[in-house]
């Protein structure tokens, strides 16, 4: 099994054209520069939908403060496209 993993985009997501082949992709936070609004969530989840990987997870950052306060609805919004919003959770 293969993972790939990266973090820290702050908002230049869109800018990565290349992934490593892989059978998990894990982002591991802060996809936002300040992340209190839903809209910067929203894009990110439209771009992180497209990426072409079995499982998907994603792990929100100190910078992704939309998803903190607003759990439930941010998993729910994960779960939609196929994605694992983890916060204070494991996936068995």
């Amino acid at each position: 099994m293969k993972i790939a993993a990266f973090s820290d985009c702050h908002w230049l997501y869109k800018d990565i054209k290349k992934f490593p082949k892989a059978d998990i992709l894990i982002f591991a936070g802060d996809w936002c520069g300040s992340g209190y609004y839903l809209s910067e969530t929203l894009d990110f989840i439209n771009w992180f939908k497209k990426l072409p990987y079995k499982t998907k997870i994603v792990i929100p950052g100190n910078h992704d403060r939309f998803a903190e306060l607003n759990q439930e609805v941010c998993k729910d919004l994960f779960r939609q496209v196929d994605s694992h919003l983890l916060i204070d959770k494991q996936i068995d």
